[in-house]
């Protein structure tokens, strides 16, 4: 009766073992999911903000262009920086042509 109560005793600590190396695995494998999940919610949060950024520059340009519509250029808003592109500019250029130009050309970042 002993030599099977030891046994069975063997037995079960066999069992709570395995158990436990079970539940160490099941736990790491619950920390990699969790940190999986972090790490998508954060790119989410990131991109969301990119998204609003993207939309305040967007409405930012647009109501840049359409300003740059309403008001004519004269020489006093140009003149001083028409320089910067040398001999470009006739007096018959637009305000739009002239601010286009400006952001999309490396003049400025060139300049002296």
């Amino acid at each position: 009766m002993y030599t099977e109560a030891l046994q069975e005793n063997e037995r079960l600590k066999s069992r709570l073992q395995d158990s436990k190396q079970e539940l160490v695995k099941i736990r790491s494998q619950l920390e990699k999911v969790a940190q999986r999940q972090d790490r998508m919610s954060e790119r989410a949060t990131v991109l969301e903000t990119e998204k609003r950024e993207k939309q305040v520059l967007e409405k930012r340009v647009t109501d840049m262009e359409e300003e740059i519509k309403v008001s004519p250029c004269n020489s006093k808003c140009c003149a001083p920086t028409l320089g910067l592109f040398g001999n470009h500019f006739t007096s018959g250029t637009s305000h739009a042509s002239f601010v286009s130009l400006m952001f999309s050309s490396k003049a400025l970042t060139n300049s002296p």
